[in-house]
């Protein structure tokens, strides 16, 4: 996306923000990203969707990098681009909950935010995107979600009654890493 912009001055702060970047200082960028969303009104789909990037890229924070790529797409910024960074936090929320410490372990046993809140960047980008270009594995996540749900709600929940059930549904299923994780969870808890 082509930026238009208001002065001299902005594009000197932008040069400084993309520098920033560059460098790798992604805290910092944030805190510019924010500055100039404040200082430029007139470019909000532009630092909107730079600042989705920071906080992603500094913070990890997938919902709150959402919110602000949902804002870049509410202002006019590139679709194809919003899309596909809405989808790359949706998807990075489910592995950032599958390698942390907790893993689903904590996640999946309890009725924890975190889990539900890693579908609902799922259910996000389906209702932003109803017919974009991930909605078979947005549903397919979902899939896993309320399959889970059903298998603890059962006093079913196995690993190979995960498997076979996903597996069934899914056999060419692109997110059998998720389940294959949920499945070493379900077993070392056993």
């Amino acid at each position: 996306m082509a930026i238009n912009f208001t002065s001299e001055e902005e594009k000197n702060d932008f040069r400084a923000l993309s520098n920033t970047i560059q460098a790798g200082n992604y805290e910092e960028a944030l805190h510019l990203s924010k500055a100039l969303l404040e200082k430029f009104p007139s470019n909000k789909a532009i630092y909107h969707n730079q600042i989705g990037a920071m906080i992603y890229l500094s913070k990890h924070d997938y919902w709150n990098a959402t919110k602000h790529y949902s804002k870049a797409l509410e202002y006019g910024f590139d679709t194809d681009a919003c899309e596909d960074n809405i989808w790359e936090s949706a998807v990075d929320a489910y592995k950032f909950l599958i390698d942390s410490e907790e893993g689903f372990s904590a996640l999946m046993y309890t009725d924890t935010q975190e889990f539900i809140a890693a579908n609902d960047l799922i259910e996000k980008y389906e209702i932003l995107f109803p017919s974009g270009k991930y909605i078979g594995e947005a549903k397919e996540l979902n899939y896993i979600f309320n399959l889970t749900r059903a298998l603890q709600d059962s006093n079913n929940y196995t690993s190979s009654a995960l498997n076979q059930t996903y597996s069934t549904q899914y056999p060419d299923g692109k997110h059998h890493e998720v389940v294959t994780a949920l499945g070493e969870i379900i077993d070392n808890n056993s």
